[in-house]
């Protein structure tokens, strides 16, 4: 892997680069990672994992154990089979359709499910031990 700017360098270690980004004190900070093919698609036959390669590979790996929580749609954990993970997940679900006999929710593994309120209620799930909720947006005058 290769270092373009702010000064060039072949090759770097992406986990020394990304762990390296200033960071302000005190504030949260988001990082962003996708890949997609020269058409647009972010899955080949169904799954993320064939895109890019070594490098991209080795990206992804760097961000996710510097990240604090990794977000991920529910269809990524579907199509993916994601088990427990060693940094903790917050899954956005509009349907709440997610099997929560799997083992991302059955050994011991703690992930936060994002969804509304409705979602909940049409499936019969628990009552959350913590919610958000929101406002409608009012327009400034």
């Amino acid at each position: 892997m290769r270092q373009l700017l702010p000064v060039a360098a072949d090759p770097v270690d992406p986990a020394v680069v990304y762990a390296d980004l200033p960071v302000a004190q005190g504030r949260p900070s988001v990082r962003l990672n996708m890949i997609a093919s020269l058409d647009g698609a972010a899955t080949v036959d169904g799954l993320s994992g064939g895109l890019g390669g070594p490098a991209d590979h080795r990206v992804f790996a760097a961000l996710r154990e510097l990240a604090d929580v990794v977000l991920v749609a529910a269809g990524t954990v579907r199509a993916e089979g994601y088990g427990p993970s060693k940094v903790p997940l917050a899954i956005v679900t509009r349907s709440c359709a997610l099997d929560l006999g799997s083992p991302l929710f059955s050994e011991g593994a703690r992930a936060t499910v994002l969804t509304v309120a409705a979602a909940r209620r049409r499936t019969g799930w628990p009552r959350p031990a913590r919610s958000l909720t929101s406002s409608p947006v009012r327009r400034p005058e």
